[in-house]
This record gives C-alpha cells, sequence and structure tokens, in this order.
C-alpha cells in the first residue's frame, strides 16, 4: 500500500487519494488536482 499523509483516503477504485479538495496519485507521487487557494490566489 502507497505511503498516504494525514488525513488522506485511498479510493481503489479510482486508485487515488482523497485529501479535501484535491487528488494525489500515489505512483507519480504528486497531486493531480489544482490547488484551490492558488486559483483564489490569482484572482486577487
Amino acid at each position: 500500500m502507497p505511503f498516504k499523509y494525514q488525513g488522506q483516503y485511498y479510493d481503489p477504485e479510482i486508485e487515488l487519494c482523497y485529501n479535501r479538495f484535491r487528488y494525489y496519485h500515489p505512483e507519480m507521487g504528486r497531486y493531480i488536482s489544482e490547488d484551490p487557494i492558488g486559483n483564489y490566489r490569482r484572482l486577487s
């Protein structure tokens, strides 16, 4: 089982970890969803 950070839930159906508002790909070792806070910063 791949390493998961605190608060992440592994979804075996899509083989991704969910962490609040973002999906983490354990094999790639990175988030595949954009950071929602990052989008907010660009707008202000």
